[in-house]
């Protein structure tokens, strides 16, 4: 009773998998396409970034205030001398704000992919030429899934889904931006909005207020189906092309709010090394356990045990 308690109380806070993208109290609508109403147990705190540049000690030396995850902890190369300079590669660097997981930050090449954030506790890497998808903590966890199954539920199963609300058979809307130097097209399309009473957490179908969401990706990137891939899991989008800059939801009576947002879109020269998986690592049994701790997969695995 304890644990079903316990589980009864998380549901209600944060879900069995938080979504990395969470709408707001009113909630679109469609038929059997209820966003989730989950919050995510990751912010942002204070790291650095792997693109800045690397002290003496092999540790980074921060050029910018509020940075992302640190090198130090997770660079796979090893420094033959305090001298060695690393070749370095051109990479296309994203930075963004995600409304409540906080700031992360995508590094992109032809090859691979990095994903940094998430409490500044962990990273996702993937690469040519079977771009599995690795996923691994600071407490020296790791959980890989083949592309397929990352395209599929890319952080849980649970998490928001864009690809309901963007399916080819709906009307979408498209138009033609511009942003960061970048084409952009907006993808949008009218829902109507749940309203939520406060004698019950259900959803009233038919009732609140027609609106608009807006999906803005960059598309004239040349991206590689694998990276492309990787991040249409990661982002849970349907099968457009292109760097995911903004979601966000408006209505008549409320404006337009960004559930995430990019802060800078440009390309760097980094270290290849970030791409490159940590050694010692130790499986973990899922994926939980890299994002959200062993307290949660521990609670999620008993719950389990209890049903079947």
């Amino acid at each position: 009773m304890a644990v079903r308690h316990q589980l009864s109380c998380f549901i209600a806070g944060v879900g069995f998998l938080a979504p990395l993208f969470v709408p707001p109290i009113s909630l679109p609508w469609a038929p059997s396409e209820a966003l989730s109403r989950s919050s995510v147990l990751v912010s942002h705190h204070n790291s650095v970034s792997p693109s800045e540049t690397l002290g003496s000690s092999g540790f980074v030396s921060t050029s910018e205030s509020g940075g992302f995850l640190g090198l130090s902890a997770f660079s796979g190369a090893a420094w033959s001398s305090p001298s060695a300079k690393p070749k370095l590669v051109r990479a296309l660097v994203t930075k963004q704000l995600e409304n409540t997981a906080g700031h992360f930050q995508i590094y992109l090449t032809k090859d691979a992919i990095r994903i940094d954030g998430f409490l500044s506790q962990a990273s996702i890497i993937a690469k040519a030429p079977s771009w599995e998808v690795v996923s691994f903590n600071k407490e020296g966890f790791r959980y890989a899934m083949p592309l397929a199954a990352w395209r599929r539920t890319g952080l849980g199963a649970n998490a928001t889904d864009l690809r309901p609300y963007f399916a080819d058979d709906l009307k979408v809307e498209r138009s033609e931006q511009s942003a960061y130097g970048h084409k952009v097209v907006c993808f949008s399309r009218r829902l109507r909005f749940l309203e939520y009473s406060k004698q019950s957490k259900q959803g009233q179908a038919g009732a609140g207020e027609v609106g608009q969401i807006r999906l803005r990706l960059a598309t004239d990137v040349d991206l590689s189906e694998g990276a492309q891939d990787v991040l249409r899991g990661f982002f849970k989008l349907p099968n457009y092309k292109g760097i995911p800059l903004s979601f966000s939801v408006e209505s008549k009576n409320r404006k337009e709010e960004f559930h995430f947002s990019t802060e800078s879109l440009k390309y760097e020269q980094i270290d290849p090394a970030i791409f490159v998986e940590p050694k010692g690592l130790k499986s973990a049994k899922s994926i939980n356990r890299i994002f959200f701790g062993k307290a949660t997969e521990d609670l999620i695995l008993e719950f389990c045990n209890e049903r079947k």
